[in-house]
């Protein structure tokens, strides 16, 4: 390999994708799907604005809009790894009966149509494959930290890349 080559992964300044996402804690699971758009400061730095929508399940459904920032490590001229760190706002509303999911004060768990907002930490891992210069497929793992409701979340998604 030439001294001049340089290896890259992010071939555009934008990015728009669509997710579809697992979120798993010990009180429960739920499926959503989500949006995504990245904005590239360079070959590696980015960040990532998003929004997903959590069906309801157990009662819960889960409305979350955020900010996530990745720096690629690249493998291959088409595959990078990243590590990912972040913030965001959940909207929490569960209804009908449920166990104590929010520990809102003075909320009567019988049945309630309660919603709560929550900011939350993110901190994890992602991988990326360029199809070409501008369509990729990714996967991530994080974790959402939110006071009294935290969980893991697995994301698998496809960008178009301009």
């Amino acid at each position: 390999m030439p001294a001049n080559a340089q290896l890259r992964v992010d071939f555009g300044t934008f990015s728009f994708g669509a997710t579809a996402n697992l979120g798993v804690s010990s009180d429960y699971t739920n499926a959503g799907v989500g949006l995504s758009i990245q904005k590239f400061f360079g070959d590696q730095f980015r960040a990532n604005v998003n929004g997903n929508y959590f069906l309801r399940n157990n009662s819960l459904s889960i409305i979350e809009f955020g900010t996530d920032f990745h720096y690629v490590f690249p493998l291959t001229k088409k595959l990078g790894v990243y590590p990912i760190a972040g913030m965001g706002y959940s909207i929490l509303n569960v209804k009908g009966k449920y166990p104590d999911l929010l520990k809102i004060p003075g909320a009567d768990p019988s049945d309630a149509d309660e919603t709560e907002g929550k900011i939350y930490l993110n901190a994890g891992a992602g991988c990326e494959y360029y199809i070409n210069e501008s369509l990729k497929v990714f996967g991530e793992a994080k974790y959402h930290y939110v006071s009294d409701f935290g969980r893991a979340l697995i994301t698998a998604g496809v960008a178009y890349v301009w």
